[in-house]
């Protein structure tokens, strides 16, 4: 087995081994996430000792590039959560290959209807959620599907007017990370430019 990425770098590299989507759906709106900020999520979280021996959930998995990090980051357990079967089956292909071997659930099913996980005091959810542009309100349905089942949670939202107000509907406490521009590479077949760029908000939130 490989040993853990050293730093924030490492892993990014380490991320560019996740495959995409065969069929990206825009309804979804299924992307992959860029590796630098997948991989700076994840850190985030690591530094602040939520990865290492911990169960880690996955929420809106697709290809489970996140979950692949928070293994390669010494993760206790996974679960993997997404509605579209066939990324799941993609991730879960990849994962058992090239993923530490520890515990992974894979589970399908709509998060924002139905939520298959009890809640657990010692877990931490990384997610980059549908961003609600063509599914309103999508990235706060999940966020609130995220705080009913751990109490620390890490994800990403796409920058907006009312994006705090919709946030704190859920979360009282939270902290920024990072405020970044995101590259969304072409998937559907309406885009007409190789890459897409999306002003995000890296966010930690905490239950407590």
């Amino acid at each position: 087995m490989e040993n853990p990425p050293r730093s924030r770098r490492e892993l990014e590299v380490r991320l560019e081994r996740a495959p995409p989507f065969n069929n990206p759906l825009r309804k979804l709106e299924q992307y992959v996430t860029p590796s630098d900020i997948a991989s700076e999520l994840l850190w985030s979280a690591y530094m602040h000792g939520l990865i290492k021996d911990k169960l880690v959930v996955d929420l809106g998995c697709g290809t489970c590039k996140l979950a692949y990090g928070a293994a390669l980051l010494g993760a206790s357990q996974i679960i993997c959560v997404d509605i579209d079967r066939e990324a799941l089956n993609i991730g879960k292909n990849f994962m058992s290959y090239e993923a530490p071997k520890i515990p992974v659930e894979y589970i399908e099913t709509d998060i924002r209807t139905a939520i298959p996980i009890r809640k657990v005091n010692d877990c931490t959810v990384i997610m980059n959620p549908p961003f609600g542009v063509w599914s309103k309100r999508a990235d706060v349905e999940f966020l609130r599907a995220a705080m009913s089942i751990c109490k620390n949670v890490l994800s990403i939202h796409k920058k907006s007017n009312g994006l705090h107000d919709r946030l704190k509907t859920i979360a009282q406490k939270y902290n920024v990370i990072a405020d970044r521009k995101m590259r969304l590479r072409m998937s559907f077949s309406t885009h007409r430019r190789r890459s897409y760029y999306v002003d995000v908000l890296l966010i930690m939130f905490n239950s407590d």
